[in-house]
């Protein structure tokens, strides 16, 4: 069994999404994005009391996330340890065939381009999750990297690694 990021309820692996979601919660996730870009403006958030206690955990992950070690107006109370994130995500066969179809006649894909922004989102919420669990409010150092997996490049592995830190100087999210 393995359990969705969203709702984390109990599922079948093959039921899981790319980024671990289950069907309902990756139909919320497109429709809210869907939403988002349709009224171009940010879907204001539940408050962290109506959520039931799981989403409340996940909605308290909205911590700053920066990709240098330090920052002026930053002041670090404790470095919490590393925090890391993996996805390994399959390209289907149109994705493969359209990306091949690029290889040879130049030009950007579309599909694998929001393939890869999707999997960055996922990454950057796993890493905030793990360094809420650890007590941190900031995740710092991060860095990204992306390499073929699999037979010819028909998956994605994509690491995400950072430091979770305390700080003290008011940049918790209230």
């Amino acid at each position: 069994m393995s359990v969705c990021r969203g709702c984390y309820s109990d599922v079948e692996f093959s039921e899981l999404s790319t980024g671990g979601y289950c069907i309902k919660c990756q139909q919320e996730r497109s429709h809210m994005r869907r939403n988002a870009s349709s009224t171009q403006s940010t879907p204001s958030l539940p408050s962290k009391q109506s959520l039931p206690d799981p989403l409340r955990q996940k909605r308290d992950t909205k911590a700053i996330t920066l990709t240098t070690e330090t920052a002026l107006d930053i002041k670090i109370n404790a470095r919490l340890g590393l925090v890391s994130a993996e996805i390994i995500a399959g390209m289907n066969i149109v994705k493969d065939m359209m990306t091949g179809v690029r290889d040879v006649v130049g030009g950007r894909s579309k599909t694998t381009q929001k393939a890869i922004g999707d999997i960055k989102e996922e990454l950057f919420e796993d890493l905030q999750q793990q360094a809420y669990r650890k007590g941190a409010n900031m995740v710092i150092g991060v860095g990204l990297h992306f390499s073929d997996y699999g037979n010819k490049g028909t998956a994605i592995l994509a690491t995400c690694i950072g430091t979770a830190i305390r700080t003290t100087d008011g940049n918790e999210e209230q």
